[in-house]
């Protein structure tokens, strides 16, 4: 009978924080959590909830007296990377299904790419993980497979890349949607499809199984279709939260002052925009 592995731990020292998606946690020793909205502003987290598809909500844990660790959820060895951050380095872009925590260091930024991002294999939407101050630390896994990486220098030129294996990519990394081949045939029946050359110094991490499944264009006009509804939600949200403010004010301000709102606030904004 074969020796059966561990989980691999992550540990923390007293007092030590540790910022989870939504079920990553996979066992834990001497941690306490508490559930949290994500930081910044609502219009960001509307933008990270309607295009990006995250969780309004992570847990957040916090080594107790002595330290512990956490294990994240990983169903074969190998599926869940760690990638350190510096302020003076790239960003990292990650598969929007692909986060799974972060140091509270670092930011998180919903980065919509529309339908030239899906093709490319990165999604309607992407997180941009970053750090200003320190080192931070992002764990991202793959959903399928474990996880590889390709590291990019400028004398390589243009590396071609299968777009369904992506996780993440270094942000100064120049990438161009292509296709393998030449001819409808190529497209069609190579079962390679749509490629991403990318170009300069960076890494691309990817997944040795399938992270998008087959991409059709109706999957793509599908996707991107369901993101401009979530898009005109999401305005018609903020008209209706705006109007539902800004009515009882302008309307106890004319029955107080006898003054017509709308002209007092003309004349406001064209003050400030002197």
């Amino acid at each position: 009978m074969s020796a059966i592995s561990e989980p691999n731990k992550i540990y923390m020292k007293e007092g030590e924080t540790l910022s989870v998606e939504p079920g990553g946690m996979l066992a834990s020793k001497n941690l306490a959590m508490k559930t949290s909205l994500i930081a910044g502003s609502v219009l960001n987290r509307a933008k990270s909830y309607a295009l990006g598809g995250e969780s309004l909500f992570r847990n957040i844990y916090t080594a107790e007296k002595g330290g512990g660790w956490i294990a994240l959820e990983e169903k074969l060895p190998g599926q869940i990377v760690t990638q350190d951050l510096h302020p003076d380095e790239s960003a990292l872009m990650i598969r929007r299904t692909a986060l799974l925590a972060s140091t509270p260091n670092v930011e998180l930024e919903t980065q919509y790419l529309g339908l030239t991002g899906f093709m490319k294999g990165q999604g309607i939407a992407t997180i941009r993980a970053s750090v200003k101050e320190g080192e931070g630390k992002v764990y991202f896994h793959a959903t399928d497979g474990v996880v590889k990486a390709f590291h990019i220098r400028p004398e390589d030129g243009k590396v071609t890349i299968d777009n369904d294996m992506i996780l993440a990519y270094s942000e100064n990394l120049t990438s161009e949607l292509a296709r393998l081949g030449t001819g409808i045939n190529s497209l069609v029946l190579s079962g390679e499809g749509l490629v991403n050359n990318f170009s300069g110094e960076g890494v691309v991490y990817v997944a040795s199984g399938s992270q998008t499944g087959s991409v059709t264009l109706l999957d793509a006009a599908n996707e991107y279709a369901l993101d401009t509804a979530r898009k005109l939600a999401s305005y018609t949200a903020r008209v209706i939260f705006v109007a539902g403010v800004t009515v009882p004010f302008a309307t106890a301000y004319y029955f107080y002052t006898g003054n017509d709102p709308f002209a007092f606030a003309w004349r406001f904004f064209k003050k400030m925009n002197e």
